[in-house]
Formats: C-alpha cells, sequence, structure tokens
C-alpha cells in the first residue's frame, strides 16, 4: 500500500518528531479507500495486540491558523475487535454537521482538504500525560514555557474531570521547579525537546506521555494557534555573549520600572547613544553603531551591561574593573564573566590622554546642553507630516545632550572613584573609605533636588500664613487656591512649575505626567515640606582641611593633595550632573509635549482611539502612521495589557545572561548596602512601595524604599534616615540624605522584604554591620 500524499497535519507532525529524534510512538497512516484493501490490516498488525488510538488527520487540521481541535473525532484505547468501526467512525466525523459548521464559522475552503486520512497509534500506559507549549499561549510570553499535566491518562485534561497541574518555565532558567511530581529524567527531557523545538520549528504545542518507566513519549505536534503578533518580549536586547553580566542598578534610578515603547525608542536610545559616544572618544570603541551594547531592555525594563562596560579597563591605563562595578553597583565582584580585549600599553596611555580631555570638557558641554534646554519650544505645523523631520531632528539632539550630560556623570564618578583609591589605598574601595568620602560630599550647593525642597518649604511657610483653613482643604482644593490666588504663595507657585515643573517620579518616562501638567501631585509633597526644620540644612562653607583632620586619615602630603583636589572636582562635577541630567528632562519633556500635541490630532481623525495611545508606539511607528503606512489599533491594546503586567515585574539587582523577573521572597545573593551618608539614628521602620504611601510617614521614622528620584525629596525633611534598594553613592538619596545629615544606605538588597512596618531599627555608619533590629522599649544601648 503506497503512502498517502496528502497525510494532514497530526500525521506530518509525527513525522516531523521523528525526523528530530524524538520517541514517537509506532503509527500507521491511513486512507478511506485503504479500509477495502485487506492488506491494511497486516499493517496493522505490525503495531501489535493494541491498544491503538484512532485520530483524524486532515490537511486544515492543525495548521498556522486554525487547529480544528475536538472537530473530528477521535478513539482511545481501542481494542483490535473494535478497530475497524473507530476508523469508520472516524473518517465518519470528516462530513459530520459539527464540520461543516465550523468551516463556515471559519470561513475556510473544504476543497483544501485534498485527502482524508486516519492515523493509528500504538498507546502508552501512561505515568503521566499532558500537553506542552514553547511559549505561553495564555500570556503570549516568548520567554516562558508552559506544561500542564496530569497524572495517569491524557484524556482527563481534554475532558475536564481532572484539574491539571501547569508549570511555567523561564525559558533562561530551566531548573525543575519544587513540588512538581514529574521524574525529573523524564521533565528535562521534554524542557530540552521544547527548546530544541522552538529553534528548528518556531511556537509548537504538544502533547507527550511518560510510560510507568519514565520514558517520554511525543504523541502530537502542531503550531501554536493564538500567540498574539506582540507580545510581552518584543522589545527584549540580544545578549552579547554567554554569561554577559546585567544590572538594574544604576540605570534603575535613571528610570526606575519599565518603560513604554516610545521611551524605550526615545529616552532608551538616547542613553545608549550617550555611553557610545563616551566609549568612542575615549578610544574603547572604533564607532557608533545602531546596536544595543551598553543599555539592554529586556520585558520594557533597562538594564546597563557591566561585561562591555568592562571595555574600558582594557583600553585604558588607569582604570580598573573594580571602577566600573563600584559605580554601578556600589561594591566590587568577586567573580566576573568577561573575555578580555587586548591594548598595547601605548594605545592604552593615548586612550587615557583622550579620556582627560573628554572629563575636561564637561563644563563647556554642561553649557550647550542648558542652552538647548533654554532655546527648545514646542512647535506647531499645519500639517502632520511636517512634525518629522522636527521630530527627528531634536531626538539627535536629545542623543547628544544625553551624550553630553555622560561626560558630566562621567566626571563626578571617575573623580569620586579616585579619591576612594586614595583613601583605601588600593582600587577595591574600603567600607572605610567610603565611610570617610561621605564627609567630603556634604553641603554641595546647587544641587536641584535640595533647591526644589528648599522652593516647597518657602511656598508652603508663605501659604500656611495666608490662608488660615488650609489643613480643612484638601489637596484640590489647596491647588485651587494657588492657582486663584492673588497672593505671594500663588505667586511663588507659578515660578516654581515654570522653574521645576518638568519634574516628577519616573521623569524620564514619556507617560508619566510632570509637575507642569498634574500640579496636583505636588500638594501632598507640599503639605511634607510645611516648616519643619529639624535638621540643619544651612549650607556651610567646604573646608577640607577641617574635615581631613577630624577624619585622621594620615596620608602623606602628596596623597592628601591629590585628595584634596579630586574631592573638589567631584563635588563640581557633582552638581554639573545634577544640572546637566535637569536640562536633559527639560529637553525632553518639549520633546513629550510635541508627542501630544501630534497624538491630539491623530486622535481627532480617528488613526488611535486617545492621545495616550501615542505612548504604546515607537518613534518609527509614529512616523508610519502619520505618513499613513500602518494600523495600529490592535498592537496598541495588546501593548497596553502588557504594560499593566510590566509593572508588577521585579528583578534582582546582578545577572549572569539573560534577566527573568524574579519570584517573591528575598534573593538567593543578597547585598546588605552601602553607607553613602554617614550618622546614627534609631526609629521605626516605614515601608514605601510607591510615593503614595509617603503621605503616610511620620518625622522620625526611617524610610525603606527601592529608589528615590526628585519627586520625593521634600520627604527628606521629615524621615531619619533612609534604605534604598537600588543606589549608588552618588545617586539621588544619597546625594539629598548628606544635605540634611541623614544615615543613608542603599543597594540594601529586598530591603523592603526584610523589615516591616513598625520595627526598631538602628542605623551606625560605624558599625561593621550599620543596621540592626532593635526593641524600642527595652534596649537602652
Amino acid at each position: 500500500m503506497d503512502q498517502p500524499k496528502n497525510i494532514g497535519g497530526k500525521a506530518a507532525g509525527l513525522l516531523t518528531l521523528r525526523s528530530l529524534g524524538f520517541i514517537v510512538p509506532d503509527f500507521v497512516v491511513l486512507r478511506q479507500r485503504d479500509i477495502e484493501d485487506e492488506r491494511w490490516k497486516q499493517q496493522i498488525a505490525s503495531l501489535g495486540e493494541g491498544p491503538f488510538a484512532v485520530r483524524s488527520s486532515a490537511s486544515m487540521e492543525d495548521g498556522v491558523d486554525h487547529s480544528f481541535a475536538g472537530q473530528y473525532e477521535s478513539f482511545l484505547n481501542v481494542r483490535m475487535d473494535s478497530l475497524e468501526k473507530a476508523i469508520q467512525d472516524c473518517f465518519a466525523s470528516y462530513s459530520s454537521a459539527r464540520v461543516e459548521s465550523y468551516i463556515d464559522d471559519t470561513n475556510l475552503s473544504a476543497s483544501s482538504n485534498e485527502e482524508q486520512v486516519v492515523i493509528i497509534q500504538c498507546m502508552i500506559e501512561s505515568a503521566f500525560a499532558g500537553v506542552a507549549f514553547t511559549s505561553n499561549p495564555i500570556d503570549h510570553r516568548r520567554d516562558e514555557m508552559l506544561i500542564q499535566y496530569v497524572r495517569g491518562a491524557g484524556h482527563q485534561l481534554v475532558d475536564g474531570t481532572t484539574s491539571a497541574h501547569s508549570i511555567h518555565i523561564n525559558i533562561h532558567d530551566k531548573r525543575l521547579p519544587v513540588n512538581v511530581d514529574l521524574p525529573e529524567e523524564a521533565y528535562q527531557s521534554l524542557v530540552e525537546g521544547l527548546t530544541k523545538l522552538k529553534k528548528d520549528s518556531g511556537e509548537i504545542d504538544v502533547e507527550w506521555v511518560i510510560d510507568t518507566k519514565n520514558t517520554l513519549y511525543w504523541l502530537q505536534h502542531r503550531p501554536i494557534t493564538t500567540l498574539s503578533e506582540f507580545h510581552p518580549n518584543e522589545f527584549d536586547s540580544l545578549v552579547s555573549f554567554d554569561g554577559e553580566e546585567l544590572t538594574r542598578a544604576n540605570v534603575g534610578e535613571m528610570m526606575p520600572g519599565h518603560m513604554t515603547p516610545l521611551t524605550i525608542s526615545t529616552f532608551g536610545r538616547a542613553i545608549e547613544v550617550g555611553i557610545q559616544h563616551f566609549y568612542k572618544e575615549c578610544g574603547v570603541i572604533d564607532r557608533m553603531t545602531e546596536r544595543w551594547d551598553f543599555i539592554k531592555i529586556f520585558y520594557n525594563h533597562g538594564f546597563i551591561s557591566i561585561g562591555n562596560l568592562y571595555r574600558i579597563a582594557d583600553a585604558l591605563w588607569l582604570p580598573k574593573y573594580e571602577f566600573v562595578e563600584f559605580n554601578l553597583l556600589g561594591r566590587t565582584l568577586t567573580h566576573r564573566n568577561y573575555k578580555e580585549v587586548h591594548f598595547s600599553w601605548w594605545k592604552k596611555i593615548v586612550n587615557q590622554i583622550k579620556q582627560v580631555r573628554y572629563l575636561s570638557k564637561a563644563f563647556k558641554r554642561l553649557q550647550w546642553v542648558e542652552n538647548q534646554r533654554d532655546v527648545a519650544q514646542v512647535p506647531f505645523f499645519d500639517k502632520l507630516e511636517n512634525y518629522i523631520p522636527w521630530l527627528n531632528e531634536h531626538l539627535d539632539l536629545l542623543n547628544t545632550m544625553y551624550s553630553y550630560h555622560y561626560c558630566t556623570s562621567a566626571r563626578s564618578g571617575t573623580m569620586y572613584t579616585a579619591a576612594l583609591g586614595i583613601i583605601s589605598g588600593s582600587p577595591i574601595p574600603t567600607k572605610e573609605a567610603q565611610a570617610a568620602a561621605t564627609h567630603f560630599m556634604k553641603h554641595i550647593e546647587g544641587i536641584e533636588g535640595q533647591l526644589v525642597i528648599e522652593s516647597l518649604s518657602e511656598i508652603a511657610l508663605q501659604l500656611r500664613e495666608e490662608c488660615a483653613t488650609l489643613d480643612e482643604m484638601d489637596d484640590t482644593a489647596v491647588l485651587h487656591w494657588l492657582q486663584t490666588s492673588q497672593g505671594k504663595s500663588g505667586q511663588q507657585f507659578a515660578t516654581f512649575l515654570s522653574t521645576y515643573g518638568h519634574h516628577c517620579v519616573r521623569e524620564a518616562e514619556l507617560s508619566e505626567k510632570d509637575w507642569s501638567q498634574d500640579p496636583l501631585q505636588i500638594i501632598p509633597s507640599l503639605r511634607a515640606s510645611g516648616g519643619i526644620t529639624h535638621q540643619d540644612k544651612s549650607y556651610q562653607p567646604f573646608d577640607f582641611n577641617e574635615i581631613y583632620k577630624g577624619l585622621g586619615l594620615g596620608l602623606n602630603r602628596v596623597a592628601k593633595y591629590f585628595l584634596a583636589r579630586f574631592i573638589r572636582q567631584s563635588r563640581e562635577a557633582v552638581q554639573m550632573r545634577e544640572r546637566s541630567k535637569s536640562a536633559c528632562i527639560k529637553f525632553q519633556q518639549v520633546i513629550k509635549l510635541t508627542y501630544l500635541t501630534i497624538a491630539e490630532r491623530l486622535a481627532k481623525l480617528g488613526q488611535i482611539e486617545q492621545v495616550t495611545d501615542i505612548f504604546f508606539l515607537t518613534h518609527n511607528e509614529v512616523v508610519q502612521l502619520i505618513q499613513g503606512n500602518i494600523q495600529v489599533s490592535n498592537r496598541i491594546s495588546l501593548r497596553r495589557q502588557a504594560d499593566q503586567w510590566y509593572a508588577t515585574l521585579t528583578f534582582d539587582e546582578l545577572y549572569r545572561g539573560h534577566p527573568f523577573p524574579k519570584a517573591k521572597g528575598p534573593n538567593d545573593i543578597a547585598s546588605k548596602g552601602a553607607v553613602v551618608s554617614s550618622g546614627k539614628v534609631r526609629g521605626p521602620v516605614r515601608l514605601v512601595h510607591s510615593l503614595s504611601e509617603a503621605k503616610k510617614l511620620v518625622e522620625g521614622e526611617i524610610m525603606i524604599c527601592q529608589y528615590t528620584d526628585i519627586g520625593w525629596t521634600p520627604y527628606f525633611s521629615i524621615i531619619g534616615g533612609l534604605i534604598t534598594e537600588i543606589g549608588s553613592a552618588l545617586s539621588h538619596g544619597a546625594v539629598i540624605a548628606r544635605e540634611y545629615g541623614l544615615p543613608a544606605i542603599v543597594n540594601y538588597t529586598d530591603a523592603l522584604s526584610l523589615f516591616q512596618d513598625g520595627e526598631w531599627i538602628e542605623i551606625d555608619s560605624t558599625q561593621m554591620e550599620p543596621i540592626r533590629r532593635i526593641d524600642a522599649l527595652h534596649d537602652s544601648k
């Protein structure tokens, strides 16, 4: 009997599995006319005595667009004496009313089913049976495999008589989860098989069984038909090399949380270009590229590639791998996965000179950045198409602005690290050196976060004088007062918005409303600022010699000279860095408002449903939409859904290889943080997961949060101490804490999970373990 030419989806899938080396139970394929030929019984006899599974295998079945799941008849555990009837009934189901109705409903043509065939396959005595997907078809996640199984026979999955166990497997961490009773060897074979299928065949749905001897059999292979075109991993970057070290530190402060597609394609790209420009000017790389080498995007969250930043230690004479680690993580690593790139000694010296020249340009570049900020304005054009060249030009300017911001940022980091090296006497900063250095970094004038606090405090004090019923008013009423009052507080508030209105929490994210767009969000901060002055916030003249004498470092004359020089330059660079970052955000605000102007007109034209849809498109997609080249309603809807999921994700601080969201609970590799502002304080803990929760803060409490940015600064006038899960010695929280004389620890892994609201702790920067839990009533130490 000749082999049918068109054997349908199921049979083709079985042949594919067998050709790829998977263990598939023996089977034969029959056409309807073969039943009239007695030779079919000889073929069946080669399979043994049974029992058998009898299944359809039609051309339209198990395709990319339609599965026909359950439309045709299938029979399991068929004995030899019932086999012929089961085959005939299976063939009969091809013309059933149910199938014809399905074809009509799905607008298919029955003529495409060129030949009707049936599969007869040996049944396996199963201990476990299930289905598996190379990607999760429920959440449309390409980074996650899904396995569902039951004990015993697989038909229980179909008929609903037994609840299935589900295993969600991250493709970057394929270990057998705890409390899963599948045999480990068979589980690993299943996961390895899914990985191979994903690589060789794309997104596949399979059926499988594990027999009583723990052997895995593959029963069915078909395309997943329900995956959406757009998915939560659509913007994921490529890992540069196996084991590439990636971190959320540093970038997690600049962009806490996730980014929308528009932000990824504008701000995200700008900071990648900024680092590339920095490295090119210092001779680390030869040219700028379109790749994402230093800033990586995974799950719409930003990461920094430590592995690629290490290149500066190969290319220059002075920088060390430890410098890179310390500037990002606040500590050094005991293990690094990196392949050294060799530069000749003379090339290293040349590049070192290039870096010195690069850093010397910081002040001029700051002036250029602030000039661009001052001249940028939201344009208006009669034709939407005219916005395209304007956007392209200003995004190029934004790239340059962040490039120049990295000049001031690199200067502050380089000088501070150099100072730490002198105090430590080695490239690896000691805890003692870090604690000593914080004393040199207090009372830096011109820090914008501090200026924001001072402005809000002045407004709050003036408002209290002018409005006797302030405490009885809700936030909306207070805002109305400030916007309509002819008093001094209203004028101060208008000036505040004009000067600092581009700021907000997560200010680099375009979809966030800044203070000028939503001034109501400032009112709780304004109330918090209300003249509380329990800490000394007055600036004192910086006196290096006086601070040095008090620390008793005992350096020789040469070391002391260079320490003084690096400290002064670091203080200056911190102020410059804050100014350049603010200027970049202000310029970015103009670009954001321009996108919103475009969105309003697109919404009126019916090309998007609402103005905020613009944030769920990339810049290139916005351009194509203006040009009328694409339809975007479906992708916007799907990306909005994914956006809600991104917001729930948290990540470990450090990954070696592709990052993936962490499970709830403490980290396996934990950091107990680094002291960035010295002092001693004891008090109750207040866990603050978001800025809205900061309203609960009571004076003297120790705030524990994931990060702080400028939107949090008013609460520094209330708290007694600070602990953050991410950060560095030069991060926003560290700088402001020093201005306020607050003991502060950053980069404390899972602090929000490890402490509880109301428990008392003590922070003492002089101790090896600077945080200890105390009994507020009985501990008098």
